[in-house]
């Protein structure tokens, strides 16, 4: 079926092919293909024919230079304009794709997006918002940029991931970057980096480099910074921890621990001693560590067996699951009924 104004379809198979306007598939020779605007897939193939299979375009100069290239669907002004033996490949948008000639199974939606930056686009590249990966080569393969000019600087890089408006926006070569986030990584000319949050790695240079963080912090501001070349992790925040902590190799011998304090009010009587339970599912198998702290006169605090003074001697054991507090007989007239902290270290 072919509806045109001058210069009609001279190919147009009778069978399931559409071609609305001028010069609409004027050389399509393949049937169930459908051309909807001003020269849309007119086909660069000349009186041969274009032989391209499964094709969907719509929009003026749509699919203009097609020759061979088979699935290709485009809606959008100049969409794919320049694609010739391109397979797979999916336009929505003005002017995406524009420069691709032989680059397959990419998909462009928004304005200008994957528009190219020379004679052809590389292979498996997905572009969502107005001039997102608009620069990409023909070595450019396998990138995902969503959002309004994310990594719109990109020409050869390979397995970058942006997403969020300008992230990686300024990125020309890097390969294998992670960037999610408004601005994330957004001045960052290398690879390998990992940023998640708005404006995360924001002045980053390096590679190999982690961002978490919801401003462009530093590595010394970020709330997590790392470096995977030297697996090292900066955590610039306080951390809580639900379970076991294991600092270390288990082979090595390393234990999984956890941290208690005990806060006693008011300890033992002078002369005397009391035991303070350690607390639910601790044991005293369990204990690897304690740390005891008396508190004689705010602000000052003695450890266990002082006894550079008279009347401060105390000490401790572990015992029936218990903290037991003992004052030194004939020399604790000055640390009874005082409070008492502890940090009791124990393990899995």
């Amino acid at each position: 079926f072919a509806l045109s104004g001058h210069e009609s379809n001279n190919n147009l198979p009778d069978t399931g092919s559409i071609a609305i306007g001028t010069r609409a598939g004027r050389y399509n020779n393949v049937s169930y293909n459908t051309f909807i605007g001003y020269e849309s897939g007119i086909g660069s193939a000349g009186a041969t024919g274009m032989t391209g299979k499964e094709i969907v375009s719509i929009g003026s100069f749509s699919l203009n230079k097609l020759s061979t290239g088979s699935s290709n669907s485009t809606f959008g002004y100049a969409a794919l304009f320049n694609n010739t033996t391109g397979d797979g490949n999916i336009g929505v948008g003005t002017r995406s794709l524009f420069q691709n000639r032989t680059g397959k199974y990419n998909v462009a939606i928004g304005d200008s997006a994957l528009y190219g930056s020379s004679s052809n686009i590389g292979d498996r590249n997905i572009a969502v918002g107005a001039y997102t990966l608009k620069s990409v080569s023909s070595s450019a393969n396998n990138n995902v940029a969503i959002g309004d000019s994310a990594a719109q600087r990109i020409v050869d890089g390979n397995n970058n991931v942006a997403i969020g408006s300008d992230a990686l926006s300024q990125n020309v070569l890097g390969i294998n970057n992670v960037a999610i986030g408004t601005g994330a990584l957004y001045t960052n000319f290398n690879s390998a980096n990992v940023a998640i949050g708005y404006n995360a790695g924001y002045n980053e240079a390096g590679g190999s480099k982690l961002y978490i963080e919801n401003s462009s912090g530093d590595k010394d501001n970020a709330l997590i910074y790392g470096d995977f070349d030297n697996d090292s992790l900066n955590l610039n925040a306080k951390v809580n921890i639900k379970n076991y902590t294991r600092l270390g190799q288990q082979t090595d011998g390393a234990p999984a621990i956890k941290m208690k304090k005990l806060i006693i009010p008011v300890g033992p009587p002078v002369d005397s001693f009391t035991g303070y339970a350690l607390g639910s599912g601790i044991t005293d198998a369990k204990v690897i560590g304690v740390q005891v702290m008396l508190n004689y006169a705010t602000p000052f605090k003695i450890p266990p067996s002082y006894n550079n003074a008279p009347g401060y001697e105390y000490d401790y054991q572990i015992q029936n699951n218990q903290l037991l507090i003992l004052l030194k007989p004939g020399n604790s007239a000055n640390v009874g009924l005082k409070p008492i902290v502890a940090l009791i270290t124990y393990e899995e």
